[in-house]
């Protein structure tokens, strides 16, 4: 098999640690999902909360779950020192993604001919 031109690519394939933390990042991505999905489920459906709150609250919370177990599981090495400060920025960067999704559901509304897995 031939190395990869792309040298991110070829570091990835090549490191094993890399390769493991990968999968790491997947496992702990599957928990904040669960912890999001099921945390809207319950909001909603049993304790009766509208919506558009709990797919709130269910994302904040699943975004901490992702922080928190990123750190324990997945990241050894810090590039800041205040926590917040990576939290901040954690955050800002998920609710950007937050942010390009609703725009993704939005056209759908508006565009149902469109390709729904844009």
């Amino acid at each position: 098999m031939s190395t990869p031109k792309n040298p991110f690519i070829a570091r990835l394939l090549t490191s094993q640690e890399t390769f493991f933390q990968m999968i790491r990042y997947g496992f702990v991505g599957g928990v904040a999902f669960v912890a999001d999905y099921g945390s809207l489920y319950a909001f909603t459906e049993w304790l009766g909360i509208q919506y558009l709150v709990s797919a709130a609250l269910a994302f904040i919370i699943g975004l901490t779950v992702n922080y928190i177990l990123s750190n324990l599981i997945v990241f050894t090495t810090h590039r800041l020192e205040n926590r917040w400060l990576e939290f901040a920025i954690f955050a800002i960067i998920g609710v950007i993604g937050l942010g390009l999704n609703g725009i993704g559901v939005l056209l759908e509304l508006l565009c149902p001919q469109t390709n729904s897995i844009l």
